[in-house]
This record gives C-alpha cells, structure tokens and sequence, in this order.
C-alpha cells in the first residue's frame, strides 16, 4: 500500500500540473478521482480519512484562492480576472490528502519535521508548476508559500486519525 500511494500520489501530482499546463484541466482530477476510487476499494480510506480529505480540499480552495486574489500567483489556466482555484488545484490538494494517512503517517508527533516538510516542499511544488506552465508567481510568493505550508503541513498532520498500535 505504502509503494502505491507514493507512486500514486507523484502521477497525479504531475496530472493535474502537467495536465492544465496543456490544457487537459480535466486529467488532474480524473487521476486523483482514480487514485480515491482504488485507496477505497483497497480498504484504506477510513470516515477520519475521508474527514481529512474534506478538510484538505476546503482548506485548500480557500488558501489558494484568497492568495490568488491577493495577486501572490495567477493560474495560467484562467483569464487573469478569475482569482478562485481551478479544480486541478483543488484536486492537488486532495491527491495531498490522500497521501497523508499512509505515505506522510511518519509526520504524526514530528511537528518541526511535518513544519519542515512544508515549509520546503510547499513552495518548491509552486515553483515547479510554475517551470512546468501551470502558475506565474509574483516575487517573494515562495517566501509567503513557506511561512503558510509550515504551519498547515502540521495542523493537517494533527488532524490524522491515530495510527493502528497508536491509539
């Protein structure tokens, strides 16, 4: 299950990126739709995991879209004057939230790790769907990108449900 998320999680992660930068919106939140469907029939999407999920996409929209607003980036998907997040953005953070119970369950008690995780792989996640054509940021986005991913990382991780032996 372990090997699968992480693979999983990288194609769909490069779906939805890729995917809008060529004008395929669609293939990000087909893929992560798959990558759901195949976790669930798996047996590993508990109601806590489907809470997260929630939680992820929710959070998400709302983060994206209000730094959107406030001109940090622009989605090269969108006429400039649409500020909210394209569902291939919202799907990201599904595909997020989908990894976190299983791939990133390591983070659970870590906070400095879960803060470090963010604060890194957030703003370098931008950066690349910027190289890839999928985002233009504005200068000093992935200085706020790192402030904002470091304290949510934690704050999902503090959401996951208790790991089996843990509880």
């Amino acid at each position: 299950m372990l090997i699968f998320n992480i693979v999983a999680f990288y194609v769909c992660w490069m779906a939805c990126v890729i995917g809008a930068a060529q004008g395929y919106g669609w293939l990000g939140p087909v893929a992560v739709a798959l990558f759901l469907a195949v976790q669930w029939r798996m047996g590993a999407v508990s109601a806590a995991h489907r809470r997260l999920l929630v939680v992820c996409m929710v959070l998400g929209f709302a983060l994206d879209s209000a730094l959107s607003a406030g001109g940090w980036y622009r989605f090269l998907t969108q006429p400039a004057e649409v500020w909210w997040a394209p569902p291939w953005m919202v799907a990201l953070w599904a595909n997020f939230g989908l990894a976190l119970p299983v791939s990133m369950a390591w983070l659970q008690g870590r906070w400095w790790a879960a803060a470090l995780l963010g604060g890194l792989g957030g703003p370098l996640s931008y950066l690349a769907g910027e190289r890839l054509g999928a985002i233009s940021l504005e200068e000093g986005a992935l200085w706020l990108l790192a402030v904002v991913w470091a304290a949510v990382v934690p704050l999902l991780v503090w959401l996951l449900p208790a790991r089996e032996g843990n509880s």
